[in-house]
C-alpha cells in the first residue's frame, strides 16, 4: 500500500498531552508489525492543508487491529500529538459517550447541550479545527 508524498507537520505542544486509549488492553507479547504502524504513521502525519488526517484498520476479527492502533498510540502520540481519543464505535450508545467524554476532556461548553447535534457538531468543529495541535 503506498501513501503519496505530502509535506510533514510537527505539533508544538504546548500544554498537557491527553491519551485516552484503553492502553491496559494492549497484549506484552505484542512484537512486529513495524510496516503497518509506519503506514499508520504515514497516513496521519498529512499536511492540513489537505484536511484532517485519518486512518482505518480493518480486517476480520482476531488479527490484531486493536492491538495495532494500541500500540500506534502508546508509542507515537509524544511524537506528533497533543490528544488521542479513543472512541468505541460497536453501538451508537458507545460513540455518543466518545463524543460526551472527549467534550468534557475539551471543556467545551457544547458538552452541556441537551441536544445531540450541537454536541456533535462541537467536536467535529474541534477535531477538523487546524488551530488546534495534532
Amino acid at each position: 500500500m503506498a501513501f503519496p508524498s505530502v509535506p510533514i507537520r510537527k505539533a508544538t505542544i504546548t500544554r498537557p498531552q491527553v491519551l485516552h486509549a484503553p492502553s491496559d488492553l494492549l497484549t506484552s507479547h505484542f512484537t512486529g508489525r513495524n510496516a503497518e504502524l509506519s503506514i499508520i504513521e504515514t497516513a496521519l502525519k498529512q499536511s492540513p492543508s489537505i484536511g484532517p488526517a485519518r486512518a482505518v484498520i480493518w480486517g476480520v476479527p482476531g488479527v490484531g487491529k486493536t492491538q495495532i492502533a494500541l500500540k500506534y498510540c502508546l508509542e507515537f502520540y509524544s511524537r506528533w500529538y497533543t490528544h488521542i481519543f479513543w472512541i468505541s464505535a460497536s453501538t451508537t450508545g458507545k460513540i455518543r459517550q466518545g463524543i460526551e467524554n472527549v467534550l468534557d476532556e475539551l471543556e467545551s461548553p457544547e458538552r452541556f447541550s441537551p441536544e445531540q447535534k450541537l454536541r456533535l457538531g462541537a467536536a467535529r468543529r474541534w477535531f477538523e479545527s487546524e488551530e488546534q495541535e495534532r
